[in-house]
């Protein structure tokens, strides 16, 4: 009856709240590619990660949660922009989910309320914003808007709910070498998988181009990106271009993902 009423009404959002309502790697299986939270929660799907989940638990004994993941896909693709499902047991369940961008549940969300797409010369001062912690913290390179705009096909950003949350940009060297730079996610969308995206999304990008390789350098986040698949290399192998802008006093790390085709 809420499916049929929240689609009756367009509404923007729709809440499932029932007891231990939790969708996390304790309850199901996780199919790779779909962000968890550090406790293991899954915190978002969008309509295609939502369907890879539900064929990955297909055989779940869960049949509740399944039963409302079915119905929130009918939701958001009959118009309701996103659909929250909240374990009623936890306190304040719905208050954080209705007055934070992220709250404490799963939120299954359609195309139109977030995804990545290529960034546009209107969206370089909310990247800029984003970034400018990260260049504080000495985890990005700090960039001007003539440098981001002199390179703006290179970049893509995560959208959601109308604001930008996130970005990356992929950078080519030649045929055989491309570098994966200026990964940032704004604080408040940590924890629901949006750098993996990115990562893949940009790792697709050079696939399609025949990249042989990619790589990034890194500070701080040698763990994160490992965790993807990418291995330590040596400086030396980077290309002679990228060579000329590396300084040894910034400590980066690099670390390469050989293409697979």
């Amino acid at each position: 009856l809420a499916e049929e009423i929240a689609v009756h009404l367009q509404a923007d959002k729709l809440f499932f709240v029932m007891p231990d309502a939790e969708i996390s790697a304790e309850h199901f299986t996780i199919p790779d590619g779909i962000g968890t939270s550090d406790t293991g929660e899954v915190p978002a799907l969008n309509l295609d990660e939502l369907d890879v989940f539900t064929e990955a638990n297909a055989a779940s004994k869960n049949t509740k949660i399944m039963s409302l993941l079915c119905l929130a896909k009918n939701a958001c693709t009959s118009g309701v922009s996103r659909v929250h499902i909240l374990n009623g047991s936890l306190d304040g369940a719905l208050p954080c989910e209705i007055f934070s961008d992220l709250g404490s549940g799963t939120m299954i969300y359609s195309k139109n309320y977030g995804g990545i797409r290529p960034m546009t010369a209107e969206d370089v001062p909310a990247v800029l914003s984003i970034m400018r912690p990260f260049v504080d913290h000495g985890n990005l390179l700090p960039r001007t808007d003539k440098q981001i705009l002199d390179n703006l096909a290179d970049y893509i950003v995560y959208e959601l709910d109308g604001g930008i949350r996130a970005c990356a940009a992929l950078h080519i060297y030649g045929t055989e070498q491309a570098e994966i730079a200026a990964v940032a996610v704004d604080d408040s969308c940590a924890n629901i998988g949006i750098g993996p995206k990115l990562v893949e999304y940009l790792l697709d990008r050079a696939k399609k181009e025949k990249i042989g390789g990619v790589f990034i350098l890194t500070t701080q986040a040698a763990d994160w990106f490992e965790n993807l698949g990418f291995v330590p290399d040596d400086i030396s192998s980077l290309p002679a271009k990228r060579r000329e802008t590396w300084s040894p006093r910034r400590g980066s790390k690099l670390f390469r993902l050989n293409l697979k085709y």
